[in-house]
């Protein structure tokens, strides 16, 4: 059985405590076996990392568009965009919810936004409707920033004089 000095052993130590390198790569940079790096965490009484994959500590890409979606949509909305199911959608909210940030509107007022070939210009915002303006001062009410799960406008720019009158 080979001895290994205290420094070899105290420098595993300290890699395994203060860096987030896995057991093998501890193993492999002071040249020991795995089961060594493990004996000596035992014995120092350090808690053993466990097996398998280590838990996200930030969502993925998919995770956080699924987190903006909520905002504005409804989960059954959220999973028809995505083509997953409504209770996969909770279950990532429910995994992130403290990255979701608080509900805002998608829009503010003095938006201007295109819808089919007209520019509005959004007067007042919900988080899913708002009362948009044309350039002539009529008014479209309660309109739908989401339809059939796809955006109904698009964002071209900000005014807040757009469509004012005299």
């Amino acid at each position: 059985m080979p001895h290994h000095d205290d420094t070899k052993v105290a420098a595993v130590l300290h890699d395994y405590r203060t860096t987030n390198m896995k057991v093998t790569e501890i193993a492999a940079k002071h040249g020991v076996s795995l089961p060594t790096v493990s004996a000596w965490v035992k014995r120092a009484h350090l808690r053993l990392r466990g097996k398998g994959r280590r838990k996200k500590t930030e969502p993925a890409a998919l995770d956080m568009r699924v987190l903006k979606l909520v905002d504005v949509l409804t989960y059954e909305q959220a999973a028809a965009r995505l083509k997953t199911s409504k209770q996969n959608i909770g279950r990532i909210v429910k995994r992130w919810k403290a990255w979701r940030k608080p509900q805002v509107p998608p829009y503010v007022v003095g938006d201007v936004v295109l819808w089919k070939t007209r520019k509005l210009c959004v007067m007042e915002a919900g988080i899913e409707t708002g009362l948009l303006r044309d350039a002539r001062g009529n008014y479209v009410r309660e309109f739908p920033w989401v339809v059939n799960g796809r955006d109904a406008v698009t964002k071209v720019g900000h005014n807040p004089d757009f469509g004012k009158t005299g």
